[in-house]
């Protein structure tokens, strides 16, 4: 996802590392400022739950790169903690699911009888579960 953002491919001269889900990539910075903006909602459009920490740092050519690739890792680490914003609206009339925190879409009694609230991601799966359990 990350090459088809930036319109590149494995062999760009500007990826540092790229393996595992962490990259660097030296990067202009118009095109660095379109990665902080944009890249993160892209992906948790694309794959809901996937956490995206990114941190930037300016290259100096008098420092050496494993220094500043040292001080890239800091702020990464830093931002690593921070906690991430959902993409659901989030408004405080909202009913929420209980197991999920997720805005409730839906309303299903549970074995007691009671009405409980699902988000959209658990009642997908609650209906999945439901329409395969039937097939067996």
């Amino acid at each position: 996802m990350f090459y088809e953002f930036i319109d590149s491919d494995e062999l760009d001269e500007n990826i540092i590392v790229s393996a595992a889900g962490n990259i660097k990539y030296v990067a202009d910075e118009e095109t660095c400022k379109k990665l902080v903006k944009a890249f993160p909602m892209e992906v948790m459009n694309k794959a809901s739950g996937v956490t995206v920490s990114q941190s930037v740092i300016k290259l100096d050519a008098s420092v050496p790169l494993s220094v500043s690739i040292s001080q890239l890792e800091e702020k990464l680490k830093a931002e690593r903690n921070k906690p991430n914003m959902p993409l659901e609206v989030g408004y405080m009339g909202l009913e929420r699911a209980r197991r999920t925190g997720g805005v409730a879409v839906n309303f299903k009694k549970n074995r007691k009888g009671n009405l409980e609230a699902f988000c959209e991601s658990t009642l997908k799966k609650l209906n999945f579960l439901i329409k395969t359990t039937r097939r067996i």
